[in-house]
């Protein structure tokens, strides 16, 4: 009796636990893996100011800079993330959409400054479908306590 009642919990489980849907990878397409429909294509990030700096700013101010990228690469440029190294940074306005060969498009880099002192380093991670698959750009600058 214990077995059949561990036999049952156990296919419960298995099949309580397995996938409930398919998973789509339509627009995931590795450029090179086994599946590359691109004919061994690849895309490339281009960041045209892969360092920005930012000078001298008093504490809690806040740094807004627009980064421009393009797809110099020869298949279409899909970006699935685009994140900074701290939380103090966030990136605003990225084309989510693909972007064909020699096409351009940007984002934003907002940095905020509160709380902050001394010089900052920033980096920005562009995440595409491309090898190697994280592309950095640097915000960087010295930010210093206001006079009281």
């Amino acid at each position: 009796m214990k077995a059949t009642f561990y036999l049952l919990v156990s296919m419960f489980l298995l099949v309580a636990c397995g996938p409930s849907e398919e998973v789509n990878t339509d627009l995931i397409n590795n450029p090179v893996s086994g599946s590359s429909t691109q004919g061994g294509k690849v895309p490339v990030v281009t960041i045209s100011e892969q360092r920005y700096e930012f000078g001298t700013i008093s504490q809690g101010e806040v740094v807004r800079h627009e980064f421009e990228i393009s797809n110099t690469g020869e298949a279409p440029l899909l970006i699935s993330d685009i994140y900074g190294s701290c939380g103090c940074t966030v990136v605003e306005n990225w084309k989510k959409d693909p972007i064909k060969p020699g096409e351009k498009t940007s984002f934003t880099a907002v940095f905020s400054s509160e709380n902050k002192e001394g010089q900052q380093t920033i980096k920005l991670f562009v995440v595409a479908n491309t090898v190697p698959s994280q592309t950095v750009a640097v915000l960087a600058g010295n930010v210093v306590k206001p006079k009281q």
